[in-house]
């Protein structure tokens, strides 16, 4: 048989296995629009809900966006940590879209994504913070229970910016998480942190538990807040939130930042003004970056036409109040930024007053002496007055972090803590970062914070670690609170609604209770309303207030879009009516001095000191330029009234830029032609030609008989003071040739300039006629011991 070789061919392959495809357990597009579902797109169906009034008709990256709200607003997908299966230490990736108008602070922390709970390694919490945490610049975050780690924008110590568009993906591999050194790459192995899809280096933290196992525990997957619903204060926008069961690579997450095309970038856009005579003209100027178009609204300004590099400037005459928009448009996004400009005189219950009043204009006995400590970080004091049955006359609470605060106490007060004692520096309340206002009645403390009342009774001196949780307030609907006491009716002032660019409310509600720790009513959600005509302009919180002269008073944060917190004053005759505005009390000094308040005021707290024969207001400060404390720094400073029940003299200290001769009653530093009496007799400012004495001409008619008439403010809280009107029927108005004819003051009534102040109206008893001339003035005697 012939053998027939058999030629084998060897054939060799290649299996060309495709990478795994990433497994994508969750996707929330948040493309409903309405309803309360936050539906997951992927294949799971694991819906979340809408909790509280979170918005989903909102402009996104993609489509819409979700608005979580704050003030306990948020969404969650309940049991998502077991249904993503990325609990314990297993692997996961968070990726994002997220524009937010604020930061927060150490105090706020705004949760972005939650999950977990508190606890070694068991929270994996992505937060924005601005605080001390994050070195004092907008930063993202990862904070995982016991520790933290903080993230720029870019490896070039860039921070975040608000109002802009930003993909995050925070991956972990499931191996040790190995926080790496400031100014490292986060990791090629156990946590990476991508940023518009690159990775970016860690910038600060807790870097303390460098190398440990995560134990994520199983709860509900947050949107704005903790799982548990906690720390719902995130006030910016969400999109395209996708969860996987694995560590994506760096492609994977390079294709999920380009996803939304060329993002369009606004830098900043200003007016050189805000607050304009009518025909003024004025500057707007802008940067922008990544876009296709550039429009300024009104006025369809082609901005892009302006730029160079994408900066410019144009210049515009201002004929009413307007607001101006500048719209950068990208690829399938729309980036727009405002600037209002307010013409002087329209609305006034929102401007700053242009004549200062002794209740807008406050003021530091000295430069630079504060409250502090080397622990930095001061703020949300709390100050109690006791006259008598205590150790100390005065103690002042100053919150810290959460693990302690700082009681101080004194007999005589002082503006700086080198004369109070530190009486306690691990003070113990109950283990909240901050505290929002306190209230003593009878023999009892009531301190108020984050929804709890606490009391103690007996000597704030042994109070440390003895407070009792008591009660509650309803802190979803009035936050940040302040209260007074009065007539058996404990008074609370909080915020409430979600003001877009900072962690406040559009308004103030105000609540009451009888016990003060339970069965609080509502009295008015808008009891101080700073955007009366709709919308969310301005932010308020933090209210401090007392009833000064029959009249009561309350001082609050302000803030608004890019302007740092001021505190502001507001006044009203019955705490059960809305407050009406006065004007701007405490502003940042920015532009005046090297001092700790040149950046931003706020959180006051209003005490009257009877050696002082004034009130004071103690209130958080923050340093921005390191000069005189490092930057950033919060200390709790004084500041002290111009007001004041304790005579002309105690009245001219309030004017610390005069001295010498200056400062006698007859001269008129100013120049406004009023002596210095006659600025104390009818509270106006000796200091300011643009606060003088008035005196207002009008005609009363009675029957068909008119009456000439002149209204004026003059001090009640000077027995030693007399202010009266006058009228002659010959002579003139020369004091040697005035002859005093019959006049009456017909009535009096609180005065707007406030407290120990009234307003008179004082009528001739002789009815115009032509054929005499009638002379009316004011007379302002004071008498002083020799």
């Amino acid at each position: 048989m012939e053998k027939i070789p058999l030629l084998l061919a060897a054939t060799s392959f290649a299996l060309m296995l495709a990478p795994a495809k990433a497994a994508l357990v969750a996707h929330y597009e948040f493309e409903e629009t309405s309803g309360t579902t936050l539906v997951d797109s992927a294949t799971n169906s694991y819906d979340g809900t809408v909790v509280g009034n979170g918005d989903l008709n909102v402009s996104g990256i993609i489509g819409s966006a979700y608005e979580p709200g704050g003030n306990g607003s948020y969404g969650r997908v309940t049991d998502g940590v077991s249904n993503f299966s990325i609990g314990g230490n297993k692997a996961r990736t968070l990726s994002f879209w997220f524009k937010t108008p604020s930061f927060g602070g150490t105090a706020d922390q705004h949760r972005m994504l939650g999950l977990g709970s508190s606890g070694t390694a068991t929270a994996f919490n992505i937060v924005a913070e601005s605080g001390t945490n994050a070195g004092g610049s907008n930063r993202i975050g990862l904070r995982y229970g016991n520790g933290n780690v903080y993230f720029n924008a870019d490896n070039s110590g860039t921070p975040f910016a608000t109002g802009t568009w930003y993909h995050v993906a925070v991956v972990y591999d499931g191996t040790t998480l190995d926080l790496e050194p400031i100014g490292s790459s986060s990791d090629s192995t156990g946590l990476t942190v991508y940023v518009n899809g690159t990775e970016v280096d860690t910038a600060g933290g807790n870097l303390n538990n460098a190398t440990q196992a995560l134990n994520t525990s199983t709860t509900d997957f947050g949107f704005g807040a903790n799982a548990d619903g906690s720390q719902s204060s995130y006030p910016g926008l969400l999109d395209e939130v996708r969860i996987y069961n694995s560590a994506l690579s760096a492609s994977e997450v390079a294709t999920l930042a380009s996803e939304a095309g060329s993002l369009p970038q606004i830098q900043s856009f200003t007016a050189s003004e805000t607050l304009v005579e009518e025909g003024s003209v004025v500057m707007l100027s802008w940067s922008a970056s990544n876009y296709d178009t550039l429009v300024i609204q009104p006025g369809n300004i082609d901005a892009a036409a302006l730029s160079t590099d994408g900066s410019g400037s144009t210049e515009i005459t201002v004929n009413e109040t307007t607001t101006y928009t500048l719209t950068a448009s990208g690829d399938k996004t729309d980036l727009s930024q405002s600037v209002e400009i307010v013409i002087l005189g329209d609305d006034l219950q929102l401007l700053d007053k242009v004549g200062r009043s002794l209740w807008t204009e406050w003021y530091r006995p000295v430069d630079q002496p504060v409250f502090s400590t080397t622990d930095g970080n001061n703020h949300d004091p709390i100050i109690f007055y006791e006259p008598s049955g205590s150790t100390y006359k005065y103690y002042l609470i100053i919150s810290h972090e959460p693990s302690n605060t700082f009681l101080w106490g004194t007999n005589t007060f002082s503006w700086s803590s080198d004369d109070w004692t530190l009486i306690e520096g691990n003070y113990q309340i109950n283990g909240q970062y901050e505290y929002d206002d306190g209230v003593k009645v009878g023999d009892t403390y009531y301190v108020y914070e984050n929804g709890s009342v606490l009391t103690y009774t007996g000597d704030l001196l042994n109070s440390s670690g003895n407070w009792t949780v008591a009660g509650s307030f309803p802190k979803s609907e009035a936050d940040d609170i302040g209260v007074y006491y009065e007539d058996g009716l404990f008074h609370i002032f909080g915020e409430h609604g979600n003001f877009p660019y900072g962690p406040d409310g559009t308004s103030l509600a105000h609540y009451t209770s009888t016990t003060g720790i339970g069965d609080w009513t509502l009295v008015d959600n808008k009891a101080v309303d700073p955007n009366p005509d709709g919308g969310d302009t301005y932010g308020v919180g933090d209210a401090t207030i007392a009833k000064i002269d029959g009249i009561y008073y309350l001082f609050c944060d302000r803030e608004q879009q890019g302007v740092p917190y001021r505190v502001t004053a507001w006044r009203s005759t019955d705490i059960d009516e809305p407050f009406k505005y006065l004007g701007v009390a405490l502003a940042p000094r920015s532009d005046e001095t090297d001092d700790w308040d040149n950046h931003r005021i706020q959180d006051a707290e209003i005490q009257y000191i009877p050696e002082l024969k004034r009130f004071i207001m103690v209130c958080n400060m923050r340093d921005l330029d390191g000069d005189p404390g490092p930057g950033n720094t919060r200390v709790v400073g004084t500041f002290y009234s111009k007001f004041t029940d304790g005579g002309f003299d105690a009245f001219m200290q309030g004017f610390s830029r005069l001295s010498g001769n200056d400062v006698l009653m007859s001269a008129d530093p100013d120049g406004d032609g009023s002596p210095n009496a006659e600025e104390y007799a009818a509270g106006t400012l000796p200091d300011n030609p643009g606060s003088s004495p008035a005196m207002e001409l009008m005609f009363l008619e009675d029957g068909e008989l008119s009456y000439p008439t002149i209204t004026f403010d003059r001090i009640t809280a000077d027995p030693q003071t007399i202010r009266m009107g006058l009228v002659s029927n010959q002579g003139s108005l020369n004091v040697g040739t005035f002859q005093s004819a019959d006049g009456s003051e017909s009535t009096s009534e609180a005065s707007d300039i406030g407290a120990f102040y009234e307003k008179v109206t004082f009528r001739s008893n002789t009815a115009v006629s032509s054929s005499d001339s009638q002379f009316l003035r004011i007379e302002t005697t004071i008498t002083t011991s020799p």
